[in-house]
């Protein structure tokens, strides 16, 4: 899962439809118009495609078409394979951040020694891979559910609650507030001992980009604890470099 592959269904159009299928779709039909002489295909598909997730419809369905095709051509000579994955990290970390999606991320040597499993069994078209039982994560993602509306008194946290210092910090905390359902978060509240969870990171995130027009990245965030005041320095600099670029050059 990318930095871009989450985008709310209101903000969902045909443009960002066409960017999340590019690779995965496209991509895909025209190397399999092109590479004909090869002993399998591995399709790297997501465990969204299963599980979905908010934010994920496009991606999901991109994943899925991937899955599909995988199935459709499991009776050709050569094996088609498509693995749906779960969460993954590049990078090798004890960090314990209290999000089960992210703490249970599959590590590079986990992600190899699984990848020598499946091809061992070609004769399988989708194999969906998750470190943890996936009868519970369907049943998780079926039964997740955004906080209400309605606020809730601030409960007792590990932290002292610190007001926004500027106008970013309050509009990040407004979104937090809104997206959990608690009053006065501060800028140095831990987001998952609040409630929070990675995906509701992804909400405050999309969120943050129709706000404020801004290309903002959401990965890091969904791996920090207090994405207060980590989210309004990204975009203080986001936004003091779009300004720069927006100026007009000056004539010698």
């Amino acid at each position: 899962m990318g930095d871009r592959s989450s985008c709310l269904i209101r903000s969902l159009d045909q443009t960002e439809i066409d960017r999340q299928f590019r690779s995965k779709v496209t991509g895909l039909q025209i190397l399999d118009r092109f590479f004909q002489a090869t002993d399998f295909y591995l399709l790297q598909s997501s465990l969204s495609s299963i599980v979905g997730g908010v934010g994920f419809a496009a991606y999901a369905a991109a994943n899925s078409f991937m899955d599909a095709y995988a199935n459709q051509h499991s009776y050709s000579k050569i094996p088609w394979i498509s693995v749906s994955w779960d969460a993954i990290q590049l990078e090798e970390t004890n960090t314990n951040t209290g999000a089960a999606l992210i703490d249970t991320a599959m590590t590079p040597a986990e992600i190899g020694e699984a990848i020598d499993r499946i091809l061992s069994h070609p004769q399988i078209s989708q194999i969906a891979v998750s470190p943890t039982s996936l009868e519970t994560r369907i049943q998780q993602a079926a039964q997740q559910e955004t906080p209400s509306a309605s606020s809730h008194i601030r409960p007792n946290l590990s932290t002292n609650y610190v007001a926004p210092q500027n106008e970013i910090e309050q509009t990040v905390a407004i979104a937090m507030q809104e997206l959990l359902g608690i009053e006065k978060i501060g800028i140095y509240d831990n987001f998952f001992e609040l409630g929070g969870h990675s995906l509701l990171a992804i909400q405050a995130v999309s969120r943050l980009r129709e706000t404020y027009q801004v290309e903002l990245p959401c990965e890091p965030f969904c791996l920090k604890l207090q994405l207060l005041p980590e989210l309004p320095k990204s975009l203080l600099k986001i936004r003091q470099k779009t300004i720069r670029r927006s100026r007009p050059a000056r004539s010698s």
